[in-house]
């Protein structure tokens, strides 16, 4: 075996037993390894820097870590989730917008994302669940107000789309 094999085989059982830690525990290893906020958020800007110059792999490498060591931080599972739809790996963005929205279940970002997932996978009607989910999350919310709007859009597009599709079946 090589030194980097091993060097491997050593990383992914130290994160093997830090996932069993955290499920044993339900503490985050942030937490239960003393890791201090500043670290994480520099981290976090790495992750950050990297998704804006379009090195989506390897920021996605960052969030995974940083989804690891601070689970319930909606900002990094949502960096998680951009990554892997840059990435074109729709089904698992899904599955990391569904659980932003569990972290945070008034953030009309997450189902808007999860919408243009599922549009990307010709999933319609889930496509327009999602939008119809940030529409109302979003209203009356100022700073959601640009959202509210694509919102609007993209759940009249649907709705056309799939009135169209019922129309044309025989």
């Amino acid at each position: 075996m090589t030194a980097t094999q091993t060097s491997t085989l050593v990383g992914k059982e130290a994160i093997q037993r830090l996932i069993e830690e955290f499920y044993a525990t339900g503490v985050p290893v942030k937490d239960a390894k003393g890791i201090d906020e500043k670290s994480i958020e520099a981290c976090y800007g790495v992750a950050f820097n990297f998704y804006q110059s379009g090195r989506f792999s390897d920021a996605l490498d960052v969030f995974k870590f940083l989804c690891l060591i601070s689970p319930y931080d909606q900002k990094y599972v949502l960096g998680l989730a951009a990554c892997r739809q840059m990435e074109k790996q729709y089904k698992e963005a899904i599955e990391a917008y569904s659980f932003a929205m569990v972290l945070d279940c008034n953030d009309p970002i997450p189902p808007f994302r999860a919408a243009e997932c599922h549009m990307a996978m010709g999933n319609m009607q889930e496509a327009l669940s999602g939008f119809t989910a940030a529409y109302e999350w979003s209203a009356g919310i100022e700073i959601h107000s640009t959202l509210h709007g694509k919102s609007e859009t993209m759940m009249t597009v649907l709705e056309t789309k799939l009135q169209n599709k019922l129309q044309t079946k025989p």
